[in-house]
This record gives C-alpha cells, sequence and structure tokens, in this order.
C-alpha cells in the first residue's frame, strides 16, 4: 500500500501529484548513488569530523524545495537538483537555479 496518495489538489491543478512511493524509491536510490560519488569530493566543514554526503543531500533537497516537498515537488524538479548538486558538490544550495516545480500549497483554515 502507497504511503502517499495522486489525488488531484483542485481542477485547475490536476496534473499535480503527491510523489508515490515508486518515485521516492527512484528518489532514494539516485541519493544514494550520487552521495557514494560526491563523499571523497566534499570540503571539510568546521565543526565536522567529517562530511555525510547523503546528509548534505537530504538537507539540499529540504532547502532547496521546503519541507514538504514530497507533496509540492515533481519528481524531474528533484532529479534535476541531484544531477546539479552531483556536479556542484561543495557549492551553497542558494546557487542552484535549475526547475523548481511545486505544486501550490493546499489553502489553510482562512483561505
Amino acid at each position: 500500500m502507497p504511503a502517499t496518495s495522486c489525488r488531484p489538489r483542485s481542477a485547475t491543478i490536476s496534473s499535480w501529484c503527491v510523489v508515490q512511493e515508486a518515485a521516492l524509491r527512484v528518489i532514494r536510490d539516485l541519493v544514494r548513488e550520487v552521495g557514494e560519488r560526491i563523499q571523497p569530493q566534499l570540503h571539510p566543514h568546521p565543526g565536522l569530523a567529517q562530511r555525510n554526503a547523503y546528509a548534505h543531500i537530504w538537507l539540499g533537497v529540504s532547502t532547496v524545495f521546503g519541507e514538504k516537498w514530497r507533496e509540492r515537488a515533481s519528481e524531474a524538479s528533484v532529479v534535476a537538483f541531484l544531477k546539479w548538486i552531483e556536479a556542484n558538490p561543495n557549492t551553497d544550495y542558494e546557487a542552484y537555479d535549475g526547475p523548481r516545480e511545486l505544486a501550490p500549497p493546499e489553502p489553510g483554515l482562512f483561505g
């Protein structure tokens, strides 16, 4: 049973879906592959004995796409970011200028 669902949020944004379990698996596997490749390339960081490439990548995903990235970001955007971070492992996340396709947030209690 999938942990997330793919239901349209409204008629105007019917193409947007919550990231599916299969897509999360693809993203997780890609993070693992990219992490293994960039681990030796990461520069030392003050206060850390050793850099953790996987934590670096997941922090980047959350920073670029927001904490609710599973609900709002398109799979293609996340994959594009992962390819960018593989090519630029020591660059600040703010320098990422690739696609950031996000579904609009669901309206809150007051609209």
